[in-house]
């Protein structure tokens, strides 16, 4: 069935009731509830009846009932609720297929993927010059990194409905689909870096159908972090597409035997060992740290010194509070 169908078949109220959602309160266009996504005792998120639409009022998330669901659960609407999707407008074909060339924008065929549905020009091989290769020698992106992920590029795509231009095209998948692209911007020019289309969901772990849960696992902040590591360091690296986590990413993270985050050398890096903290109560957790730097911009040899210079949390909190430095002084003064 199509999203209007489905919605006409499960109520807005039926859904989140479904997505655990019991507080509901119903208002004349919406129905309210308490945010999935942080502790919110005076209820703060609504979902509009006649659009399906929620906003959380107190937090970030704003997008359809069905990426909330994707959001929550890492699953859609349609598996929750064991439907089927069809639109028969939309022709699937999957990613790595022949590149269209040479189209006009109105005559470019749809390319579908499992969430993402994408039209456009597009190129599937790495070029040997211009501003695709600059990025990818600065990110340190191989032949084969390009390849093991199904990097493509674009100077002009639709993704679900939002126009991008010239942007490194990376798909994010989890258990064999696509779930969302990112696009990241090759100019230099716009006012966002990295742009992720509606109705996807970055609420995973990249690279996770090939992580090992029993070998120390890298966590940075971005995909751009991750190439140097992926070839130079180890392959069982990941990112969180930022510095926030999601319950889904803490639910994932925790199946980890050994976790190692390597933050950016910036305040947000500081926020981002705090958040992971927070996520993950209990589990301790090493910080491998390069002040003032991301891990994307080191030289190889320099990721895996901090890596093995890697250190706990729990040190990491004890050394930013001055704590080793007081006992030194003290120590100082005693002998002297």
């Amino acid at each position: 069935m199509t999203p209007e169908e489905f919605l006409r078949v499960y109520p807005v109220d039926v859904i989140l009731k479904k997505l655990g959602m019991d507080n509901l309160t119903e208002s004349s266009d919406y129905w309210r509830f308490s945010s999935p996504f942080r502790t919110d005792k005076n209820p703060s998120m609504v979902c509009y009846k006649s659009k399906a639409y929620c906003i959380d009022f107190g937090g970030t998330f704003k997008g359809s009932i069905f990426s909330l669901s994707k959001e929550i659960t890492g699953q859609s609407l349609y598996k929750l609720f064991n439907e089927s999707y069809s639109n028969p407008t939309k022709e699937r074909l999957s990613w790595g297929s022949t590149p269209v060339r040479s189209q006009s924008r109105e005559e470019a065929p749809e390319r579908v993927f499992d969430e993402v549905m994408v039209k456009g020009t597009f190129h599937d091989q790495k070029p040997s010059h211009g501003p695709v290769e600059d990025e990818c020698v600065k990110r340190g992106i191989s032949e084969e990194f390009w390849k093991e992920f199904n990097l493509s590029w674009t100077s002009y795509c639709v993704l679900n409905g939002m126009a991008v231009y010239d942007r490194l095209l990376i798909p994010i998948v989890e258990s064999g689909k696509t779930i969302s692209i990112e696009a990241r911007d090759l100019t230099g020019k716009s006012s966002k870096k990295v742009l992720y289309p509606p109705r996807g969901s970055v609420s995973t772990l990249f690279n996770l159908d090939n992580l090992d849960k029993e070998k120390p696992l890298i966590v940075v902040e971005g995909v751009m972090d991750i190439p140097k590591i992926w070839g130079g360091v180890t392959r069982n690296v990941t990112t969180t597409f930022g510095i926030q986590i999601t319950n889904r990413q803490k639910i994932l993270l925790r199946d980890f035997k050994e976790i190692i985050l390597f933050p950016d050398g910036d305040e947000g890096g500081s926020k981002f060992i705090e958040n992971l903290d927070e996520a993950l109560p209990g589990k301790e957790f090493k910080v491998a740290i390069f002040p003032g730097k991301d891990p994307g911009d080191l030289p190889v040899s320099q990721i895996k010194k901090a890596i093995d210079d890697a250190i706990s949390v729990t040190e990491y909190y004890a050394n930013e509070s001055g704590l080793f430095e007081n006992r030194r002084k003290s120590w100082q003064m005693m002998l002297f």
